[in-house]
């Protein structure tokens, strides 16, 4: 089913249309997901594998062009416009698409800008009645701050062949964003960075979704120039400052949070997600780039799918449910792994929160110069909870190496942690670095 919904908002003289098409049926009893392209401006044509939570798992799935973008009113008189293209305006389109449908209970899915579009409706979204509205929220191959965004794509920069990030250079000095060599440039890091999968021709660098969606960008760039710049890693319009650091708090929905082993969202621009939202598991998909859901599609819809179906609570909540001890789900984070530069992969099996495992063990891992960044790769339960012990017990907590080489910790209490006592933990690294924590610049 495909429709257009009318869209009024104190900027616009006339009201635009945002088309949408929704795969499955929306019933009362529905809980559809809303998938959020990036860009923004680039249409939601690349992003058309999530169809498959819909084939392969029944579940209804919605897809939109943003405003200023493919089958939406588009508004090219207005690029460079930075007081109209903002985040508020798409904010609003997507509160105004979810009530013409009349969406009681729904998910996100956001890619890139999606995800950023999507934590800006979770922290702004009224949580008074947190039965009804946003269910899940999936933040795929997201920056949580566009200051880490280009640190990221800085990173990757500096491991390009030296002759094309010299013709970078070259070109951004003279800010001629046109010239051929700097977009043939531009393409390189694209096919390393963006999608590492390519056209079946041999001859286009990417499949038909993705070189679709880019040539509409080159045929309107209204949206993407303005906000962004012209390049992924060019960043010079109006989001240059944006972040999401903060205020993540207030984001209470379970959320996935992925990126790619060699996205430009790197791990130090996705890891505050995954320390600031309270429900947040995060998972890095091997050999992905940026566009994930091309490169492994299969795995990536699991990864989807099971965070839609997924029953978990927050520590917090588990706390308050009962006194007695029982066995209960509890939501964390994931496998966190940043890479290049010697920084740790850590998986944590355990059903403990993010800010319950940072202060059990940060301490007693200091003869390690490690510090955990993230919790379990899988949804467990807790052994044994007993409410009212000022400690955390472990009974055993190994720590393995890559090399195989391993440490066994006895069991030790830490007074005032938390109230609950675990089982077993895992925690699995690599190499030998100390960690610090992401800062924004």
């Amino acid at each position: 089913m495909e429709g257009r919904a009318s869209f009024s908002y104190p900027s616009l003289s006339t009201p635009a249309e945002t088309w949408y098409q929704v795969h499955g049926s929306l019933t009362p009893s529905t809980r559809p997901i809303i998938i959020l392209h990036g860009g923004p401006g680039m249409t939601h044509t690349y992003l058309t594998e999530p169809v498959h939570l819909h084939t392969a798992h029944n579940r209804t799935v919605i897809f939109y062009d943003q405003i200023g973008c493919g089958n939406s009113t588009r508004f090219k008189e207005r690029r460079l416009d930075t007081d109209f293209w903002t985040v508020e305006l798409f904010v609003a389109e997507m509160n105004n698409l979810i009530a013409y449908l009349g969406l009681s209970e729904f998910d996100l899915l956001g890619n890139s800008w999606g995800g950023m579009l999507g934590a800006e409706y979770a922290i702004r979204r009224n949580a008074k009645d947190p039965s009804r509205g946003l269910k899940r929220l999936v933040l795929a191959n997201s920056p949580a701050s566009m200051k880490l965004w280009l640190r990221s794509c800085d990173e990757w920069r500096a491991v390009l062949p030296r002759d094309i990030d010299e013709t970078l250079e070259k070109y951004e000095r003279a800010q001629d964003y046109d010239a051929e060599p700097y977009r043939a440039a531009v393409l390189e890091f694209y096919k390393r960075h963006i999608c590492r999968v390519r056209h079946p021709d041999g001859v286009q660098p990417f499949r038909e979704p993705l070189m679709k969606t880019m040539k509409l960008l080159e045929e309107d760039d209204t949206v993407y120039f303005t906000m962004n710049g012209p390049s992924e890693f060019t960043v010079i319009g109006s989001l240059k400052e944006w972040t999401a650091i903060g205020r993540l708090e207030a984001i209470d929905v379970p959320t996935l949070v992925i990126n790619g082993e060699f996205d430009e969202a790197r791990q130090v621009c996705v890891e505050p997600f995954a320390r600031g939202i309270k429900r947040a598991e995060w998972v890095t998909i091997e050999g992905a780039s940026h566009c994930a859901h091309i490169e492994k599609t299969e795995e990536y819809c699991n990864l989807v799918q099971r965070q839609l179906e997924s029953s978990a609570v927050s520590v917090a909540e588990f706390w308050s449910k009962s006194s007695k001890p029982r066995s209960y789900p509890v939501y964390g984070a994931s496998k966190a792994g940043i890479g290049p530069n010697g920084l740790y992969t850590i998986t944590l099996h355990s059903c403990l929160k993010l800010e319950v495992s940072q202060r059990l063990f940060l301490g007693r891992m200091s003869r390690l110069k490690t510090q955990p960044l993230a919790v379990s790769r899988h949804l467990l339960c807790f052994t044994t909870v007993t409410s009212g012990q000022r400690s955390v017990s472990t009974s055993r907590v190994t720590y393995r190496k890559a090399s195989a080489e391993s440490i066994v910790a006895r069991s030790e209490k830490l007074d005032g942690v938390a109230e609950a006592r675990c089982g077993i933990i895992m925690i699995e690294f690599i190499p030998d670095t100390y960690i610090n924590s992401p800062k924004e610049a």
